[in-house]
C-alpha cells in the first residue's frame, strides 16, 4: 500500500548496497542501519533466538565460541547458525553440546574457505589491487582502525615497492583505495573518520597467499604511518 513502510535486508560485505542500489534513484530516499561486525552479545541473539523456535538451544558458552569463531560477522554468523540447526534437526537434538560444535566445525570451515576463494578471484587478477590488500592485511595486524590518508600512504609504499613509475604511483594509490571500498574489503562506517577491514578474517586470508613478489612492507614503515594516522584521529 502506498505510504507503508519496509524493511530491505542486505546481507554480505559492507558496500554491498551501493552495488545492488547504486544508480536507482529511489534509494537516495532510503535510511540506512550499516551492521557491520555485531556486538557480542548481539551475535549470541542471532544463533540463539531462531535456533530456539525449533526448539533447540544451547550454552552461552557454546553460543559465544561460535559468535567469537564468526568473528561476530553477519555472513559467518549465518553459516554457523545454519550449521548447528541442520546438527541438530538431523540428529534430533534439543540441547547442543561442545561436540555437536565440534562435529560441524569442519563444515563451517569448509563454507568460509568457499566464501575466501570466491572473494580472493576479485582481486587475484589485478596486481595493484592485491598489492595493495596484501599490505594492508600486514597494517591491520597491528592498527584495527586508520584513516584514509594512511590507507593511500600504505598504499602507496606498495605499489612504490612493485613499479619504477612514481608520477601515476598517487593516482594509482587513489584507484585502488576507492576499489577495495567498492568490493568491500575495507569500509568507513558512516560518520566516522575510521577505515576498517570489511572481514578482518579475509584479510588474514589474502596476507597468507602473499606470492614472492608481494613481501611484507618494513614493520618500521607500518609503525610510523600507524602512528601517524593515531595522531590525526585524536587516539
Amino acid at each position: 500500500m502506498y505510504g507503508s513502510r519496509f524493511m530491505l535486508v542486505l546481507i554480505g560485505t559492507p558496500g554491498l548496497v551501493h552495488s545492488v542500489l547504486g544508480g536507482d534513484t529511489f534509494a537516495e530516499r532510503f535510511e540506512y542501519h550499516s551492521l557491520n561486525m555485531l556486538e557480542t552479545e548481539a551475535a549470541m541473539e542471532a544463533l540463539r533466538v531462531p535456533l530456539a523456535t525449533g526448539g533447540i538451544s544451547a550454552s552461552d558458552a557454546l553460543l559465544q565460541a561460535a559468535a567469537l569463531d564468526a568473528q561476530r560477522y553477519p555472513f559467518f554468523i549465518q553459516v554457523w547458525g545454519e550449521a548447528l540447526w541442520d546438527y541438530a534437526a538431523g540428529h534430533g537434538i534439543e540441547r547442543l553440546t561442545d561436540e555437536d560444535m565440534q562435529a560441524v566445525l569442519p563444515g563451517v570451515a569448509r563454507r568460509r574457505n568457499d566464501f575466501y576463494n570466491g572473494r580472493f578471484k576479485e582481486i587475484r587478477p589485478h596486481d595493484d589491487l592485491f598489492a595493495a590488500t596484501v599490505a594492508l592485511a600486514d597494517a591491520y595486524k597491528s592498527f584495527s582502525r586508520l584513516d584514509e590518508q594512511a590507507i593511500v600512504d600504505i598504499i602507496r609504499l606498495a605499489l612504490e615497492a612493485g613499479s619504477p613509475e612514481p608520477a601515476e604511483r598517487k593516482d594509482r594509490a587513489e584507484t585502488a583505495l576507492q576499489e577495495l571500498i567498492r568490493i568491500g574489503y575495507i569500509w568507513q562506517p558512516a560518520g566516522t573518520p575510521y577505515v576498517e577491514a570489511g572481514i578482518p578474517s579475509l584479510m588474514t586470508y589474502v596476507a597468507e597467499q602473499r606470492n614472492s613478489r608481494q613481501p611484507q612492507l618494513p614493520a618500521a614503515d607500518l609503525r610510523r604511518i600507524g602512528a601517524t594516522a593515531a595522531k590525526r584521529l585524536g587516539a
